[in-house]
């Protein structure tokens, strides 16, 4: 991580015609992601973007060492393919092991697609004065159309008692 990366990193791509349409940037201990989406004018364009973020061709010094992956991705899905449906999901609740693995087999197990994920662990005061460890978990998630609505919300109630937690799925 280091102050002005993303100016620098941005600034590159924009010089080689890229346009960055979307983005997620985190920071864990000294380390510092980024993901983008970036488009370019035309297939040919894109491929030479392409190969100087991986080759790091013409990179300025900042940011010559980063480790850069880089790869085509799909158009979206065809007209006439399976409608979805969108849902986000929040978690919270006093942290214990297994939170994400109970809240995504259940999601997994009506047939969502996680789109974003995001956990967090923060330190809150119990019951009794003393800091503990509380964990947040925001999803976005789709699925097809027609899901077994009841049951997968029966799901969620009974994982709610079992994690003691409080989980909500907002349908979109």
């Amino acid at each position: 991580d280091r102050v002005g990366l993303v100016s620098i990193l941005s600034k590159w791509i924009y010089d080689r015609g890229g346009n960055i349409t979307g983005s997620k940037m985190l920071r864990m201990n000294q380390d510092f992601t980024v993901v983008m989406h970036v488009i370019s004018k035309d297939r040919v364009s894109a491929s030479h973007l392409r190969a100087d973020l991986l080759l790091g061709e013409g990179a300025p010094s900042p940011i010559a060492d980063l480790q850069i992956s880089a790869r085509e991705i799909k158009s979206a899905p065809a007209p006439g393919e399976t409608p979805q449906r969108e849902a986000r999901v929040r978690c919270t609740g006093y942290d214990r092991p297994g939170i994400v693995y109970r809240v995504t087999e259940v999601l997994a197990g009506a047939g969502f697609n996680i789109d974003e994920l995001t956990t967090d662990t923060i330190r809150v005061a119990g019951a009794d004065g003393k800091a503990k460890p509380f964990f947040l978990l925001e999803g976005v998630v789709t699925a097809p159309e027609k899901i077994p609505v009841a049951e997968f919300e029966g799901r969620i109630a009974e994982l709610r008692d079992k994690l003691d937690a409080k989980i909500t799925v907002t349908w979109t």
